[in-house]
């Protein structure tokens, strides 16, 4: 088992393509995500996901460690889709768990709610069950020491 990455890491995100594509990889695996993430380098938002097309896009100014948190996130709101629970009817326009929602604030919206509350348990468990050799990339980038637990 990994030590859990410390949350205070917070190098800029300024690393290869490549790095984020495993990373993403690793993540969809563990979850089973069936969607592309794409990286982009402006967004309006840490991440989105895209009910209509399936996608998932997380932006790239941020630390190595946001952005898995946000594809963490991200990724309860594609299952949440998948799974039937909440749906995108128009901007402001959600349907979530048989309930309506129209104009909701983002701080008072159910269904980042839940992806806020799993977010981080996704995070620590990616963390737990990722490549030794990730791992110590992401943690050389995060500018923190790898430790596997004994």
């Amino acid at each position: 088992m990994h030590s859990p990455v410390p949350r205070s890491a917070s190098l800029p995100v300024e690393h290869s393509i490549n790095l984020l594509n495993q990373i993403a990889d690793e993540l969809k695996a563990l979850y089973r995500v069936d969607c592309p993430i794409k990286f982009v380098d402006k967004l309006g938002a840490r991440g989105k996901y895209y009910p209509r097309l399936k996608e998932i896009r997380i932006c790239t100014s941020q630390t190595i460690l946001q952005v898995i948190e946000c594809i963490c996130h991200e990724i309860v709101h594609y299952k949440q889709h998948v799974l039937g629970t909440w749906r995108m009817i128009a901007p402001n326009h959600h349907w979530y768990k048989g309930q309506w929602y129209e104009n909701v604030p983002y701080k008072d919206q159910p269904w980042e709610h839940e992806a806020n509350k799993h977010m981080r348990p996704m995070f620590r468990h990616f963390v737990s069950k990722a490549s030794r050799s990730l791992m110590e990339e992401v943690c050389a980038l995060a500018g923190v020491s790898y430790a596997k637990s004994t």
